[in-house]
This record gives C-alpha cells, sequence and structure tokens, in this order.
C-alpha cells in the first residue's frame, strides 16, 4: 500500500511538472520549509523528539501538512508509546487522508477534515504490465512449479492480527496443496 499511497503521488505530481520529493524526518532540522506548499506525513514518520520542530517549521513557514493513515494506530498495543505524539500530530493537521471509511469514523472526534484515498492495485504494477518475454531456463522452472503456491504476506507489527489470521489457514492449506509461505514483516515489535 506504501507504493500506492505514497510513491504513485510521487510520480503523478512529477508527471504532471510539479515538484515532490521525499523528506528524510531524521534530518528534519536541515529542511527550510519554505520551499513547500504542503507536507503529507505518513503514519508516524515524524518521530516523538522531532514533532516539536516539525510543527514549528510548518507554522513558522506557513504551510498546512496533513496526516497519510492507513491503520488506526490507537488500536495497536504495541503503538501505545507514540499515541501522545500520533494525537497531537492528528490534531495539528490541516486534514486527514484515510483508507477505509472507518478511519474516517474512528478519526473525526480528531481532526474533521477527512479525505478517503482507498488502497488498491496500481494498474501499471499489477494489472497493465506487459509479460515479460522468459528465457527457456526461467520458462521450465514456472512450468514445473506451476501447481505450487506461493503465499506472500508483507507487513509489519501493526499487522499481527491480520498474521494471525493468515497463519491459522496455512497449515490447512499445506494438507491440500503444495504451498510456500513467505513471511516479509510481521514479526512482534522488540
Amino acid at each position: 500500500s506504501s507504493h500506492v499511497r505514497l510513491l504513485d503521488w510521487l510520480k503523478a505530481y512529477t508527471e504532471e511538472g510539479r515538484s515532490a520529493e521525499i523528506l528524510n524526518a531524521d534530518t528534519l532540522p536541515q529542511y527550510d520549509f519554505t520551499h513547500y506548499d504542503a507536507i503529507v506525513v505518513c503514519r508516524d514518520a515524524i518521530p516523538a523528539e522531532q514533532t516539536g520542530c516539525f510543527l514549528a517549521k510548518c507554522n513558522a513557514a506557513g504551510i498546512p501538512f496533513f496526516m497519510e493513515l492507513d491503520d488506526h494506530l490507537f488500536l495497536v498495543p504495541e503503538m501505545d508509546a507514540i499515541w501522545p505524539t500520533l494525537e497531537r500530530m492528528v490534531r495539528a493537521a490541516a486534514g486527514l487522508i484515510v483508507s477505509v471509511p472507518p478511519l474516517m469514523e474512528a478519526f473525526r472526534p480528531f481532526n474533521p477534515n477527512i479525505m478517503l484515498k482507498p488502497n488498491c492495485l496500481n494498474r501499471d504494477l499489477w494489472l497493465d504490465t506487459p509479460t515479460p518475454q522468459l528465457d527457456a531456463k526461467s520458462a521450465e522452472v514456472i512450468e514445473r512449479n506451476r501447481r505450487k503456491v506461493n503465499v506472500v504476506y508483507y507487513g509489519s507489527f501493526t499487522h499481527n492480527r491480520d498474521l494471525a489470521v493468515i497463519s491459522r489457514i496455512i497449515p490447512a492449506m499445506k494438507e491440500r496443496l503444495d504451498v510456500q509461505f513467505f513471511l516479509i514483516g510481521g514479526c512482534q515489535r522488540t
């Protein structure tokens, strides 16, 4: 979803002749905010210790910032340490951009200016991409493994509950199919 929610925007702005860039929150004090018309902050990208600096720079430059949220982080116990910072940012934002209608309702008490940008598949990456020509060896490997099912799970620790649901069905799938399960992320926060 990060690709759809952030990189696709960057590409669209660039194609329209607009300027957009990704800032590194760790080097926040180095940036001159007067060069920007607006800033979009993804989830908890601004570290708690940088929040004051970020808000001061936005105020001094007179530019709005928007919070982009695709999870209800107030419901993730592992995120409880950042809840005060997140609430401060959500309340101070010019608006929120959320991925699903339930998030609109959940965050409305904190900020009434909420826009919906649903998660979706990027057509360029998944649907309209031309099929690449394969060399003979690759084509043979694909044909030999055609009956295998590859399940790839990708998510941060904020999606541990999602992983728990998926993990319960993997053993049943393995009994019926030749399944390979690949886990990227989804582990407990340390």
